[in-house]
């Protein structure tokens, strides 16, 4: 997952943890401090730390958020009749759902993946 540091350091930020060193460097599309998080328990620690750290959502937050405006084709109906969109979902609440559900992703695949993964184990059932 790519976690964004929302404080800017001249260089970035080196943050240690868990073993491994994470570099939050500036990206050179919309200048973000971004870094690759694959472990786990470091994702869930930073993302703790929200003040510091973010889900990063990349540089067209603006035609994402007019995309979510829009009637969805990932539209679901729950267990108790609720009707659920996911195409309105973030990242991080998509897997949470994915998690509740038992239904199986890779919360590394973008974001668009992960809908697909969930959408199918969820018209399938």
């Amino acid at each position: 997952m790519k976690i964004e540091c929302t404080l800017k350091r001249h260089g970035g930020t080196r943050v240690e943890l868990f073993g491994a060193e994470y570099h939050f460097a500036p990206n050179e599309n919309d200048g973000a401090h971004v870094c690759e998080v694959g472990d786990e328990s470091a994702i869930e620690r930073l993302l703790s730390i929200s003040e510091a750290y973010k889900e990063y959502v990349g540089e067209f937050v603006e035609d994402k958020l007019q995309e979510t405006e829009d009637p969805s084709d990932y539209l679901i109906t729950d267990d108790k009749g609720n009707d659920v969109d996911l195409g309105k979902m973030t990242k991080a609440q998509l897997v949470e759902f994915a998690k509740a559900n038992e239904i199986s992703i890779n919360r590394d695949d973008k974001k668009e993946v992960i809908l697909e993964e969930i959408f199918k184990s969820a018209v399938s059932d």
